[in-house]
């Protein structure tokens, strides 16, 4: 792994962690706690307002566990009213893709952005992430240290009032070791890993075929409420077939190979 060259110790840094209470990101606070117990740190959430039911009492739990306060953050529309991920999508009628990940940059990166520079007053920021460069090809080209231009403040007279830099602490860390990682450190997975292989919102547009199968089984509600979406806005969430289509498909293949 590349080696940072900020002391995180310094007063004037903070460390702020984006959480979502899954396997990467819960991995990521026992490190960064057992690796810089002295550094200042802050714990942020986005609720995109499709999360699993009890995904923000099961992250909170995780995190007061460290002795920190899980800061939830959700966007706002401009009436004031709460931005959620469906809303989002009737609003554009069409889904976000994998080449245009609107739910991403709208729902999670932009409001803890906004936290970020409204609540913390230290000038050096580290955005501490739990990207694992074996998740995708791209996530594997991501530099782990790097300065972070857009959270960053102007460069004025060679000099910054905020400087952040983006930190993807275990990129290197296969599946198998943030599993073996949590296992040491006592943190049990969420239910949802029973049957999915992502804890993100409750139907991500980036799952695979067999996550979105296991959701029609195992969280029916999350599948029809999207499916419906999907019918409403004549949109599909995948190129050119509905949920409904893919599902009865898959259905069949099972019906085939019984």
């Amino acid at each position: 792994m590349k080696i940072n060259p900020i002391n995180f110790n310094n007063p004037d840094v903070a460390i702020v962690i984006s959480f979502s209470g899954g396997k990467d990101s819960s991995a990521m606070l026992a490190f960064i706690m057992e690796n810089y117990p002295q550094a200042k740190k802050y714990v942020v959430m986005a609720d995109t307002g499709f999360e699993h039911d009890d995904a923000v009492e099961w992250s909170k739990e995780i995190v007061e566990g460290f002795g920190l306060t899980l800061n939830v953050v959700r966007p706002i529309w401009k009436d004031g009213t709460v931005k959620t991920f469906q809303g989002m999508v009737r609003n554009r009628g069409m889904f976000p893709s994998s080449s245009c990940r609107q739910c991403t940059s709208d729902l999670k990166r932009d409001p803890i952005y906004k936290w970020i520079r409204n609540n913390v007053s230290e000038p050096i920021i580290i955005n501490a992430m739990g990207l694992r460069a074996d998740e995708s090809t791209g996530r594997a080209k991501k530099d782990p240290f790097i300065l972070n231009n857009r959270l960053s403040t102007k460069l004025i007279n060679g000099s910054r009032k905020r400087t952040a830099y983006d930190w993807l602490p275990i990129h290197t860390w296969t599946t198998d070791e943030v599993i073996s990682y949590l296992g040491n450190e006592g943190i049990e997975l969420h239910p949802a890993y029973s049957y999915l292989s992502r804890f993100s919102c409750r139907l991500c547009i980036l799952m695979r075929t067999k996550d979105i199968v296991a959701v029609y089984h195992n969280d029916r509600p999350a599948f029809d409420m999207i499916s419906d979406l999907e019918q409403e806005i004549g949109f599909t969430m995948r190129n050119g077939e509905s949920l409904v289509q893919l599902i009865t498909g898959e259905l069949k293949k099972d019906e085939v190979s019984a």
